[in-house]
């Protein structure tokens, strides 16, 4: 990590392991670790809309963006121009952390973690080399972004055609 206040941090390998494995985990996806979930992962359950494992670089984590959402849309137009383009992860490792001097620095060994709230797509990392992706097409977001606005139009004109209908009933 960088620096977290006078200490850095180091997550050790097999630290995610038995937080992954419970089954009353409960992670959701956010931006910059709050606003409305992007996707949830509750302990195993088949329904998850998010993806967690770990592999040999640490946490991995993946979703499918709900297109039809203007924030979702946002967000992917944001990660493809590179705008925000890092992740973090928000957790506890009560008892499962100790302090070591490192060459001259305090470093926090996460080496169990006692919870994973969330993971998050983030503007500034506290583990710089955390990144965050756009692995589906932007242009997936542009057709969605053109079938709202139809349908959003569609709308418009259909209140419009009943309220002239409305009116020449009125009338006659």
């Amino acid at each position: 990590s960088d620096d977290l206040g006078g200490y850095r941090e180091f997550i050790s390998p097999g630290a995610f392991d038995d937080v992954l494995a419970d089954p009353e985990t409960d992670v959701r996806a956010l931006v910059n670790h709050e606003g409305v979930p992007l996707a949830g992962f509750k302990g195993g359950r088949a329904s998850n809309t998010l993806s967690l494992s770990v592999d040999d670089q640490g946490l991995r984590y993946s979703f499918d963006l709900d297109l039809s959402n203007a924030e979702s849309r946002a967000l992917a137009t944001s990660m493809a121009r590179g705008d925000i383009d890092q992740s973090s992860f928000r957790f506890r490792a009560v008892e499962g952390s100790k302090f070591v001097e490192k060459d001259g620095t305090m470093v926090r060994d996460v080496f169990h973690l006692t919870s994973l709230r969330d993971v998050s797509i983030v503007t500034f990392p506290a583990y710089p080399t955390a990144t965050a992706e756009v692995v589906r097409s932007l242009e997936e977001a542009k057709e969605a972004s053109q079938a709202s606005q139809a349908e959003l139009d569609a709308g418009k004109r259909r209140a419009a055609a009943a309220e002239a209908q409305a009116e020449a009933d009125a009338t006659n």
